[in-house]
């Protein structure tokens, strides 16, 4: 707990540094992210759960929190951040499935 990185993200064709905080993480079961620099501050919440066996679930749920200037720019940030995250989780189940050679960049 308490680790931080660096992310770059590219948003709306603007690229930008990120530094990102680990503030829960049950083994297994949960990891939770939150932004500490950036635009927008942002808490993604991942868990996991194994209905079987032979699966594995992910529930991802994003929460941001934008100032009053961000606020009329939020459903276009909103619309943004679902197709990236979509496309990076598609990436990571290909990967994670034996699909694909190529290690996705998350």
């Amino acid at each position: 707990l308490g680790r931080r990185y660096g992310q770059t993200s590219t948003i709306l064709g603007r690229t930008i540094d990120v530094e990102v905080e680990v503030t829960s993480y049950e083994p297994d079961q949960e990891l939770v992210l939150k932004t500490i620099t950036g635009l927008v501050p942002v808490t993604r919440t991942f868990r996991l759960a194994a209905p079987s066996a032979a699966e594995t679930e992910l529930t991802l749920s994003v929460d941001a929190e934008p100032g009053k200037g961000m606020r009329l720019m939020l459903p276009m940030l909103e619309r943004t951040a679902r197709e990236q995250i979509a496309s990076t989780l598609g990436r990571l189940k290909t990967v994670l499935e034996g699909q694909g050679a190529e290690q996705p960049s998350i």
